[in-house]
């Protein structure tokens, strides 16, 4: 599936393609000189209110104290290789026009229809029972330290994220208009690709149908296998940045989609639909958030210090 490219995203170019509001493109293929400017992202959405950052600090927080635990019981792998700031586990719920795929002529030749992900951590894999009894025991000090029920607040602050998650990913399946959708047939014609047969691409508009060949991912030191030999712990290889190698024929495609995306002023259109999506959620939420934003805010400022 087309989606395999998108691994994180809110919403796919699928959906991105095919929500085309005004007229078709009207320059020879290949010209992007007068492409209209991506949108600049709102100031403010309604996701904003869900604390993603603070929920970032108390996790890291957490491990950070749990790891630092493991070193004065003989255990320093957790504390050497964690990561060296926060991370909001939910940043693709920020959404931005990067959500939706390139955001110039440059990247969409570099990365075709695929995006880029930032290197993994080292994997750490356990067969020495000491270790595991001393990480449960310093996974409950720390939580202890950042605060009261502070592993339950987060438990629930996290399942609360993945409800906000859902209805975003879920509106890739939106079944579209036709006349949207032939716009962009015509917008994609002019640029120089021609389909085979419109009424398949009228029914999922996929890359694929113009017969371009798509890249694939790459990553180094993906393939570790630990020996999990009793009694040890092992600290897999540091893993490069997930790449994404477009071949050249979907380089091409993919200015011509970003092209017809652009003087579309599609980009804007999928701002505004998932803000309205984000809207409705945020309303039907809005018990949790008034509940567990004022314990995750307490916890973070607990969380912060420690840090």
């Amino acid at each position: 599936m087309f989606a395999r490219f998108l691994k994180g995203f809110v919403l796919t170019p699928v959906l991105a393609g095919s929500l085309v509001l005004t007229a078709g493109c009207t320059s020879e293929p290949g010209d992007v000189s007068d492409a209209p400017t991506i949108p600049s992202d709102p100031a403010e959405q309604p996701y904003d209110l869900f604390l993603g950052e603070q929920l970032g600090i108390v996790d890291y927080a957490q491990r950070k104290v749990r790891n630092q635990c493991l070193a004065e019981a003989g255990y320093r792998q957790n504390l050497e290789v964690m990561a060296a700031k926060p991370h909001n586990p939910f940043g693709h719920l920020i959404v931005t026009a990067r959500s939706f795929g390139p955001t110039s002529v440059e990247e969409a030749r570099r990365l075709g229809f695929g995006r880029e992900f930032p290197a993994d951590p080292p994997a750490i894999i356990s067969t020495d029972p000491a270790y595991d009894a001393a990480s449960e025991a310093c996974d409950r000090k720390a939580w202890h330290r950042i605060g009261k029920d502070a592993a339950r607040t987060y438990r629930e602050y996290f399942a609360l994220g993945n409800k906000l998650e859902g209805p975003l990913q879920a509106a890739q399946d939106i079944e579209l208009p036709a006349d949207l959708t032939t716009k962009l047939i015509a917008c994609l014609a002019e640029q120089g690709y021609r389909l085979d047969d419109p009424g398949q691409f009228l029914k999922r508009p996929l890359p694929e149908l113009f017969g371009v060949e798509l890249g694939d991912f790459s990553q180094e030191g993906a393939q570790w296998q630990p020996n999990k030999r009793p009694g040890t712990v092992e600290v897999g290889p540091t893993r490069g940045p997930l790449r994404y190698d477009p071949k050249p024929e979907e380089s091409k495609l993919a200015v011509a989609w970003f092209t017809c995306r652009q003087r579309t002023d599609l980009t804007r259109y999928q701002l505004d639909a998932a803000h309205k999506v984000e809207d409705e959620v945020v309303k039907q939420n809005e018990t949790s958030f008034v509940e567990l934003n004022p314990k995750l805010e307490a916890l973070a400022r607990t969380a912060a210090e420690l840090i």
